[in-house]
């Protein structure tokens, strides 16, 4: 089978806080380009691209986009709230001001988001044969030259 590719640049941006563990909390904010990987449908496309970059945005704005982004494993709850709780600092909010990944690099943030993309694209493709979905962030600004800021 023949492989194509569907790459959208500048899809959105993605502005949010990590954990960093040695600088507390920093503020990020990347551009968003994605690529759907795949086999063409009978029209010779990998995949919609209207559908592809409405169901990326979405997830991306509704999941990481002004979220708090941490490591599941420091987690905890507090009543119906989530919260970091270590010696420098404790911060509740509820469930939705964070996303939760494996760790709090570019890299694991990507691919927590590149894996919800992909399993929501595979059950609303229509005929085609999607193979991978890859997220590029690039930073916005040259972080040599500017600081990292949050808010929120």
């Amino acid at each position: 089978m023949e492989v194509f590719s569907l790459f959208i640049d500048n899809l959105t941006n993605l502005d949010c806080a990590i954990l960093h563990p040695q600088r507390g909390s920093i503020g990020m904010s990347w551009k968003v380009g994605i690529e759907f990987i795949g086999g063409a449908n009978k029209d010779g496309v990998v995949f919609d691209f209207s559908k592809a970059k409405k169901t990326a945005k979405k997830i991306i704005d509704e999941t990481a986009d002004h979220a708090f982004i941490v490591p599941k494993e420091l987690m905890n709850t507090k009543g119906e709230q989530l919260g970091i709780f270590n010696n420098s600092f404790h911060y509740y909010a509820p469930p939705s001001a964070f996303f939760l990944v494996e760790q709090a690099t570019k890299n694991c943030i990507a691919s927590t988001l590149e894996t919800l993309i992909f399993d929501t694209c595979k059950k609303i493709q229509e005929n085609g044969y999607l193979h991978q979905v890859n997220l590029i962030l690039t930073e916005e600004i040259d972080s040599n030259y500017y600081y990292h800021y949050t808010h929120g």
